[in-house]
């Protein structure tokens, strides 16, 4: 089921039957995305162990998530989030998202994280190319960008699948 942008890549193909072998069939690669599953299949793809931290939504604190955050750019983790709709309890949270451009269940590749002086902390997320993108405060066309700050951020405006948001809307719209 895995294709690559280029037909004649073939490697796509050899790592899918991999990942079967080592799930015991290509029947159990089928399973709906979950966080669980989404984390065993980042630690496949890159060797390491992943790590789980919950975010308010999901029952977890917000400063903690922040500095386990800050303290992963040091290590050759992967970093990304999720807005988990599969649990009763962040059920009614996805059709709020998609009304902001977050899509349930999908991941998103934490970019780049930082606290500008008087904004707060925020994030950089990179989401599938051609799916909405974040349409709140921060986002591609919202008025509050400044030319000093889209030059500090290294901003551009671009429908690419990469977004800004802050940290707080990140905690409120992710588990």
């Amino acid at each position: 089921f895995a294709r690559a942008a280029d037909p004649s890549a073939f490697w796509v193909s050899i790592v899918e039957k991999a990942l079967a072998k080592v799930a015991g069939s290509f029947e159990k690669l089928t399973r709906p995305l979950d966080p669980s599953n989404s984390l065993q299949a980042l630690g496949m793809l890159s060797g390491g162990a992943p790590l789980q931290v919950n975010l308010p939504p999901a029952g977890g604190d917000a400063d903690a998530a922040w500095n386990a955050l800050q303290t992963s750019w040091d290590t050759p983790h992967l970093k990304g989030v999720i807005l988990d709709g599969s649990t009763e309890a962040l059920r009614n949270k996805t059709a709020e998202a998609a009304a902001r451009g977050i899509v349930a269940n999908r991941p998103y590749c934490l970019l780049t994280s930082c606290t500008v002086a008087g904004i707060g902390r925020m994030v950089k997320l990179r989401g599938f190319y051609g799916e909405p993108e974040w349409n709140g405060k921060w986002s591609d066309r919202d008025p509050s960008w400044t030319n000093q700050l889209r030059s500090f951020l290294n901003y551009s405006d671009a429908s690419d699948g990469s977004f800004f948001i802050s940290f707080d809307d990140l905690c409120v719209n992710f588990s």
